[in-house]
């Protein structure tokens, strides 16, 4: 994946706490951090709130990423010490991000991530073999796309896009917008609050070289193991131009 910085939620109304990108499928009956993380974001480097906030990338592909808020005026996203809990849960975990409650006309927040490592050497994700993307979310309300992960060149374009639709269920493009690609059977919850027990875990898989099942959605929380929730055929194609991670924000908190 390269030619685009990745996003990390966008048009999101909720927390995230702990996003990763992995070269290789993983297993995650647990909500561990493999060891090949080409981006890891536990958004540890709390507190702090607004735009020009960093967080460190702690995978290989090192960098930071930056909060972005285009209004400046509603110092969001935020570190937030609402986390996820239970034997599950991500060990040490002190920060989420909040990313706020979505306005019109206040779109946009983010937490936009630019790499340092070479190759690929851009600021960007470079070409990957296939693909985990895991992370906690926790959403106060759905729009009808709220972008989880986002490193495509342009809407549609080459590159993987990861949210939830306005139901609450997962979808994974690949070299396509997200709400093109096979949908979750388990869907995302919502409150208001954004509680403490509302806390869900997801990770999706890719692989283009299986011959069938190339997409598989997994769920979890702090006191389940994650689980297998569907596996689909879906030809997305190889993931051979992305840009970086790129954002957009409808959320309430995600980690």
């Amino acid at each position: 994946m390269k030619n685009q910085n990745v996003f990390v939620a966008h048009r999101l109304q909720h927390f995230l706490a702990a996003i990763v990108f992995v070269l290789s499928s993983l297993h995650v009956a647990q909500a561990s951090v493999p060891a090949d993380a080409s981006v890891e974001l536990n958004f540890s480097d709390g507190p702090g709130a607004g735009d020009g906030i960093t967080t460190t990338n702690l995978g290989t592909l090192a960098g930071s990423a930056t909060f972005k808020d285009p209004a400046l005026t509603n110092a969001v996203p935020s570190f937030s010490t609402n986390v996820p809990a239970g034997l599950y849960a991500p060990a040490g975990n002190a920060y989420s991000v909040d990313l706020g409650t979505f306005v019109p006309g206040a779109e946009g927040h983010a937490v936009d991530l630019v790499t340092t490592a070479t190759p690929p050497g851009d600021g960007k994700l470079g070409a990957l073999p296939k693909v985990t993307i895991c992370g906690w979310v926790n959403a106060r309300t759905f729009s009808n796309r709220g972008q989880i992960a986002y490193a495509l060149e342009s809407a549609g374009g080459l590159g993987i896009s990861l949210a939830h639709n306005s139901v609450g269920s997962v979808q994974l493009g690949i070299n396509q917008n997200s709400q093109l690609a096979p949908i979750s059977v388990l869907k995302l919850t919502t409150d208001s609050a954004a509680g403490s027990n509302n806390w869900i875990f997801i990770a999706v898989t890719y692989d283009p070289a299986l011959p069938l099942e190339q997409l598989k959605y997994y769920f979890g929380r702090g006191d389940k193991f994650a689980y297998l929730d569907s596996a689909h055929t879906y030809l997305g194609g190889d993931i051979v131009t992305s840009n970086g991670f790129h954002r957009h924000a409808h959320c309430g908190k995600c980690q």
